[in-house]
């Protein structure tokens, strides 16, 4: 057999970069919302490594960097159906692609419900819910300062009320996002601000709306 070295051949590493070239700069490859079931979570010191697999049997590697990993609202596990927001990224040296993830999110209002108590466990166990932290709420405050959406129910109920048990109370009103991925932020903000002021209660509020607006 006669060896062919005139080929127009191209290495390994020059096809899995352009492999990687291509699929990481395809515009329907990025910012996608994937739901699956977690199998195989290890959580490592520089992130977590896992897979998402559906009814198909289809399964697809993913990553969730350090970063990424400590803000999420609840602790993932084997066998949870999730919705992971992320990007195709490709590790040239394996020839291997994954899902790098930004986000999780347990599927479905049951999801949510089960989130928001891992959150409440979690609180907890920092110490958050602890009886000796907890501060006297004032039965006379003189002011009260009050965190909540600019215009809403909320506001106008919070201000009749006060007034009418308070007549001579000061408010203050500190306006913030109050629901919506910006929220945290805003409310922090906020936050920041009334720790400026002198006020005896502090009051975060928000009013109608449904659960998963939150």
């Amino acid at each position: 057999m006669s060896e062919r070295n005139d080929l127009p051949y191209i290495s390994v590493t020059s096809l899995n970069t352009l492999i990687k070239y291509k699929l990481e700069g395809e515009a329907d490859l990025r910012g996608l919302y994937v739901k699956g079931e977690i199998s195989n979570w290890k959580t490592y010191r520089s992130g977590v490594f896992f897979d998402l697999k559906d009814e198909n049997g289809s399964v697809i590697s993913c990553l969730l960097w350090g970063n990424y990993a400590s803000r999420l609202s609840f602790l993932p596990k084997d066998g949870d159906e999730v919705i992971a927001f992320g990007n195709i990224t490709v590790y040239a040296a394996r020839g291997r692609y994954s899902l790098q993830v930004f986000t999780l999110e347990l599927f479905g209002l049951g999801a949510s419900l089960l989130a928001l108590e891992n959150l409440k466990k979690k609180l907890a166990k920092d110490g958050l819910f602890d009886q000796a932290r907890k501060r006297k709420i004032p039965s006379m405050p003189s002011t009260i300062g009050i965190i909540v959406g600019r215009n809403s129910a909320a506001e106008s109920d919070l201000r009749r009320n006060i007034l009418r048990r308070w007549p001579l109370t000061k408010i203050l009103f500190f306006y913030a996002q109050v629901q919506g991925l910006d929220a945290p932020k805003s409310i922090i903000m906020a936050l920041n601000k009334a720790e400026e002021c002198e006020i005896d209660t502090l009051i975060v509020a928000r009013g109608g709306g449904s659960s998963e607006d939150l």
